[in-house]
């Protein structure tokens, strides 16, 4: 075969390349939990943006592992943001535990 690994190494680089612009493409999930919203004065179900870690891991494989060093320098970053209501977008506060249905 002429050129056989060079092939096999654009053939995989190209798969690899889809699958990145698929995951890039995909939006990532939302964290949702009820809680209750001051503005609406009502219980909501609340939601977080949340990170994609397959959009990271594939930049992880993508730069071989320098992009490990960002994703562990955020990762906390989207656990600490507020859920928001999704009516009026105001920050939701937890349910008490007796409040819990």
């Amino acid at each position: 075969m002429r050129g056989g690994a060079g092939t096999v190494l654009a053939v995989f680089f190209l798969i690899f390349l889809l699958a990145c612009l698929y995951a890039l493409k995909r939006k990532p999930g939302e964290a949702q939990e009820r809680q209750w919203c001051p503005e609406c004065k009502k219980y909501v179900l609340a939601a977080r943006p949340k990170t994609s870690s397959t959009v990271n891991l594939l930049l992880s494989v993508l730069t071989m592992g320098l992009w490990l060093i960002v994703w562990a320098c955020t990762a906390d970053l989207s656990t600490k943001k507020p859920h928001q209501c999704p009516a009026c977008g105001t920050k939701t506060q937890k349910m008490a535990d007796s409040d819990a249905v």
